[in-house]
């Protein structure tokens, strides 16, 4: 991909679901973690994430969740552990962003 195009798809998605790279970056994280262990534990994933400070993943996290990309949901088994899940509107905006 090149410069000018991933610029271009960058300033897309700020418009159409105000998310930056730092954002596409945790959206990316999540899903592969997702991929590779089967769920994400919210905290286990702050700590983890090394494409910001745990305090601005937090935020951006939260953002997410608000922006309705992101889903907290409470585990069965522990009450206090929360898994993040993406939303249909995370795959809007993967197929959006394939298109673009």
């Amino acid at each position: 991909m090149k410069l000018e195009k991933l610029a271009e798809a960058l300033g897309s998605l700020k418009q159409k679901y105000n998310v930056d790279e730092t954002d596409v970056l945790i959206l990316n994280a999540v899903y592969a973690m997702k991929k590779q262990h089967g769920e994400v534990l919210t905290m286990q994933f702050i700590k983890n994430f090394k494409g910001a400070s745990e305090a601005t993943t937090h935020a951006r996290m939260k953002k997410l969740i608000r922006c309705g990309l992101l889903d907290r949901v409470g585990d069965e088994k522990n009450l206090r552990v929360k898994k993040l899940e993406p939303t249909p509107k995370t795959w809007e905006l993967v197929k959006y962003l394939a298109e673009v």
